[in-house]
């Protein structure tokens, strides 16, 4: 009877363990959210030449996130649900340029053309 009892205390530890562990793991990640972007931005994208050029993204909420595209930057903050826009001004045809989106991160995307 020992030998059963062992066992089954033993499998019910373990799934104690299992939960806490999938816990930690869930609340870890959540506890800081990396900017990011759609994927539709990437390296070696090509721009609209003389019209604005809006870049979107996923933050944390409150969290300010600024856009640098050549010698044109914009700066927001992610509203309550942690979605973020900005509007760049158009640029003349040339690059490459790298497109750098800053946060709690850096999100570097390089040879953009416009």
């Amino acid at each position: 009877m020992k030998l059963r009892t062992t066992a089954v205390v033993q499998r019910r530890r373990s799934r104690e363990w299992f939960v806490w562990g999938v816990a930690l793991l869930v609340f870890s990640t959540a506890a800081r959210a990396d900017v990011k972007v759609p994927a539709l931005f990437g390296d070696h994208m090509v721009l609209q030449q003389k019209s604005a050029i809006p870049v979107w993204g996923w933050a944390d909420p409150g969290e300010a996130v600024t856009v640098t595209l050549g010698d044109r930057s914009a700066s927001t903050k992610a509203d309550a649900e942690g979605h973020w826009l900005v509007k760049l001004e158009g640029l003349r045809a040339g690059g490459p340029l790298e497109l750098v989106i800053r946060g709690k991160n850096t999100i570097r995307i390089s040879d953009v053309l416009v």
